[in-house]
């Protein structure tokens, strides 16, 4: 069954149940719990959206860490393993985009990655010391 959303961002979107994303403790510091992974340009974009299924008026950028971060790892303490994920190899990490001013400004939060699997996502404290909240996305950029 499909979820016809209308986004002020991206206009009416049609969400089938494969696409959205259950989030059971949500994202740190905005409401709902169900989203979905827009990847507007393809799947080989550099950029995809988080889109709130709960609040239309909500989307964030993300980004996969490894594209900006050669060798990005996410350390997690033993008890902050998700278990609802499932195998840890098919896990999806993806990072929040800063995306304010021009993109020598743009910043990804390495700190707070969301894991994605099998339709559930976590967002995960992130335990590597080279984990930054604002890690600058182009080298010489402003955190």
């Amino acid at each position: 069954m499909a979820l016809t959303l209308h986004s002020t961002r991206f206009g009416d979107l049609e969400v089938t149940d494969e696409e959205s994303i259950d989030f059971p403790d949500g994202l740190v510091g905005l409401p709902g719990t169900r989203w979905a992974l827009l990847r507007r340009d393809g799947d080989d974009a550099p950029f995809a959206w988080l889109q709130s299924l709960d609040e239309p008026d909500l989307a964030l950028p993300v980004t996969r860490p490894e594209t900006f971060f050669p060798g990005f790892d996410v350390v997690l303490d033993e008890g902050d393993v998700p278990a609802d994920l499932g195998d840890p190899d098919a896990v999806d990490v993806w990072v929040v985009v800063r995306a304010i001013g021009p993109i020598e400004d743009f910043t990804a939060n390495l700190r707070a990655p969301i894991l994605l699997a099998g339709g559930v996502g976590r967002q995960v404290i992130n335990r590597a010391d080279d984990a930054p909240l604002r890690a600058p996305l182009v080298a010489g950029g402003a955190a």
